[in-house]
């Protein structure tokens, strides 16, 4: 079965993936994973794939050309001999970045009838799989890449500090308040409990640059926002209307330093 692919801002990402144990493996709620991790992989244009891509967080990973299975991989560089590539994921669609890995590792793990698996990868295999066992371990390539146009998503600690408030009655005003200063990539994520209307955006301080915006994962626009234009962008000219239970998913470049992030939205709510 084709799964779908979780994408950058869920948290099945950012989590460890858990082992598979030797009892479990030969089971068919595992076997059907592995089964559901070829059929999409091969369903898309990728080279490899994790669990946690479909979300299940389990130590398995796929990586193509040839099909290899990969169950509780341990992945250990051979040399100090490292190098750049381009890199691009099927959780973070439509960006590349550069990514500095080792070209030689060591790959031990298990297949997915139980038997040990010990190789030695070199250059693009070795790139996938380092690629790939990263996503186990809750890392997205962004936050390896030297140049990239998004931002990495903030650690589970950081989205913490970015919860929304909400206003009065009549028109909301949903507020998203760092408390403490932030600065480098940041998201902001409103969560709407009512149909309304997004009639006004604010961001504090005026220099954070917003670079991406998506409503409940769909993109507003798929390149940055030039200054002092971003809310007219997103919300257009009739406003930027939202139902219970829609994101609106703003990332943000803070300026230089580290300052007080306050993010806010104005929604009026729609009358049936």
């Amino acid at each position: 079965m084709i799964r779908p692919i979780a994408l950058i801002g869920d948290p099945v990402l950012l989590q460890m993936a858990r082992e598979v144990t030797s009892e479990e493996l030969p089971t068919p709620e595992i076997q059907a994973v592995i089964d559901d991790m070829i059929s999409t992989l091969k369903s898309t244009t990728g080279v490899g794939l994790a669990a946690p891509q479909i979300s299940e967080s389990l130590r398995i990973v796929i990586v193509d050309k040839p099909l290899t299975i990969l169950v509780n991989p341990v992945v250990t560089p051979l040399t100090t001999t490292t190098d750049t590539s381009i890199e691009g994921c099927l959780s973070v669609p439509g960006v590349t970045g550069q990514v500095r890995r080792h070209q030689t590792v060591r790959v031990e793990a298990l297949s997915r009838k139980g038997k040990p698996i010990d190789m030695v990868w070199t250059a693009f295999r070795a790139i996938v799989v380092q690629h790939e066992v990263d996503h186990l371990n809750g890392i997205l390539y962004v936050e390896r890449a030297d140049f990239t146009d998004i931002p990495p998503p903030p650690r589970p600690e950081a989205q913490k500090r970015l919860q929304p408030v909400i206003g009065s009655s009549g028109k909301k005003t949903f507020v998203i308040d760092s408390e403490k200063p932030v600065g480098g990539a940041r998201h902001a994520t409103f969560r709407f409990d009512l149909p309304g209307r997004i009639v006004g955006l604010r961001i504090q301080p005026g220099g954070a640059l917003i670079t991406r915006a998506s409503l409940s994962g769909m993109s507003l626009k798929k390149k940055g926002y030039p200054a002092g234009t971003a809310e007219q962008m997103i919300l257009g000219s009739e406003g930027l209307v939202v139902s219970p239970g829609d994101e609106l998913r703003i990332d943000l470049r803070m300026p230089s330093g580290k300052r007080r992030l306050v993010a806010e939205v104005d929604v009026n709510p729609l009358t049936t």
